[in-house]
């Protein structure tokens, strides 16, 4: 069986995680009338550990670019 493993593009975690933190914001502010805005809360949580995990790849990639040789620096 062929290894079909795929990088992961971190734009899509950092996407995510602003998607997860509107529809906090949203039912934060919708259900803050009724029961409390405990599930809002959450959403929004969810969404800052995705936004992190995004930021965190994305730089890990960026250096692990820069590592490798591909300096934009003409030679000396």
């Amino acid at each position: 069986m062929p290894d079909t493993r795929r990088d992961v593009d971190p734009r899509a975690f950092i996407g995510v995680g602003v998607s997860f933190m509107g529809a906090g914001v949203a039912l934060a502010a919708a259900l803050s009338d009724s029961s409390g805005p405990a599930v809002g809360i959450a959403l929004f949580a969810i969404g800052v550990v995705f936004f992190a995990s995004g930021l965190a790849r994305r730089r890990k990639l960026e250096s692990a670019g820069k590592r490798s040789g591909d300096d934009d620096r003409p030679p000396a």
